[in-house]
């Protein structure tokens, strides 16, 4: 389970899988809530996430992070988040993957490294609004060479609340995610 609450002086408790020889960490974080408790999972707080990424750099050969961000339903994220985001890749993250504001935002491959600053809605219930019944799948290539985005699937939410992957490019969701910070 990624982004529980940290022990032994890690934030956020990382998770390290081993997939054909290469260890991949994963780090999970959110921002807080506002319902007065002490919560289970980790905080966003980014001196803490930064401490996390430079801490498990040195344990796998890639790092994962995982962030619910950002505003719900704004199609944008704001350029305290993109430098956020810049400083993780910065740090040594490979992929960040933000979720939160429910619509899509953008792909972006930054240095060496690949921000999806949110990737909108998988399931859900909210079909009321069309931006809300999207979201995105995403899938990498880890290679001792790097890591290159090999597919784009643009999800949509049936009526029927199922969710349909249908294949997209990268400059596809830029355009779309442009057309909708425009509107």
């Amino acid at each position: 389970l990624v982004g529980l609450t940290g022990v032994d002086g890690w934030h956020s408790r990382p998770v390290v899988i081993n997939v054909k020889g290469s260890k991949i960490g994963f780090l999970g974080y959110a921002d807080a809530d506002s319902y007065g408790h002490a919560p289970l999972y980790a905080l966003n707080r980014q001196s803490e996430v930064l401490d996390d990424v430079a801490r498990l750099r040195d344990r796998v050969n890639t790092v994962v992070v995982s962030l619910h961000w950002g505003d719900e339903f704004v199609r944008a994220p704001s350029p305290e988040r993109r430098d956020y985001a810049h400083s993780l890749i910065e740090a040594g993250t490979d992929i960040v993957l933000g979720h939160h504001p429910h619509v899509v935002q953008n792909v972006e491959q930054y240095q060496s490294g690949w921000i999806c600053y949110s990737l909108g809605n998988f399931i859900s219930d909210m079909i009321w609004n069309p931006r809300t019944r999207e979201g995105l799948s995403t899938r990498f290539d880890l290679s001792s060479n790097g890591i290159a985005l090999t597919g784009i699937e643009q999800v949509f939410i049936r009526d029927d609340l199922t969710p349909i992957g249908i294949p997209a490019s990268l400059e596809h969701v830029a355009a779309h995610v442009k057309e909708d910070e425009a509107s």
